[in-house]
């Protein structure tokens, strides 16, 4: 019952009557992914649409390494610290940055003095999320892709290591202190395998 239930609820998000924050606040965390389990990943689709505010960096280790769990847990502290330093001297801060999906396909986010924009496509099954800017600073990086999760009213978006550290050094390139942060952050990621990073937003409406 539980499981119809839940069905019900995530298809009632797509309807135009229901607001979508209403079902994503409901919709928060086992229940989010089991329902986003249930419609092949259309719980995310949908539900990304719309504005969101920048929260926090987000880790996540997508293969083994040599770490044990007690060391991965506090390497990966260290360098979700390194990367708020990072993320902060580029505008990927709480309060001073947003990011807002259409459902027609395009993006539009803003870091400090940064606005980049462009397409996305997500495929749904897969959780595949890629991102093309049209915005002249990023556009030679061509489309980047990562994926995209939904956890109720949070959204989690990760791209390879190495596509992120392209970001913040063609954002950061002219900040001061900037080399000195990206050094930090680039030592840190040495102790890691397969780890994917990015960012955390909440939703604005």
């Amino acid at each position: 019952m539980k499981k119809y239930l839940l069905i019900i609820a995530a298809l009632a998000l797509f309807t135009p009557n229901v607001k979508a924050q209403d079902w994503l606040e409901s919709l928060k965390g086992a229940a989010s992914t089991v329902a986003d389990k249930l419609t092949g990943g259309k719980v995310t689709e949908y539900g990304m649409v719309g504005s969101w505010s920048y929260d926090r960096p987000a880790v996540k280790l997508e293969s083994e390494n040599t770490l044990t769990e007690v060391a991965a847990s506090a390497a990966t502290e260290k360098l979700q610290s390194a990367l708020e330093t990072g993320y902060s001297l580029v505008g990927f801060k709480p309060g001073s940055c947003d990011c807002t999906f259409t459902k027609e396909g395009k993006f539009t986010m803003t870091a400090g003095s940064h606005t980049l924009e462009g397409d996305y496509t997500f495929e749904n099954e897969t959780h595949a999320l890629t991102m093309t800017f049209s915005s002249k600073l990023l556009s030679k990086l061509g489309k980047i892709e990562g994926v995209a999760y939904l956890d109720g009213t949070d959204l989690q978006i990760l791209f390879p290591a190495d596509k992120i550290l392209a970001i913040l050094q063609e954002l950061g390139s002219k900040t001061a202190s900037f080399s000195k942060s990206i050094a930090s952050i680039t030592t840190l990621l040495n102790a890691f395998d397969g780890l994917n990073l990015g960012f955390e937003f909440t939703r604005i409406k």
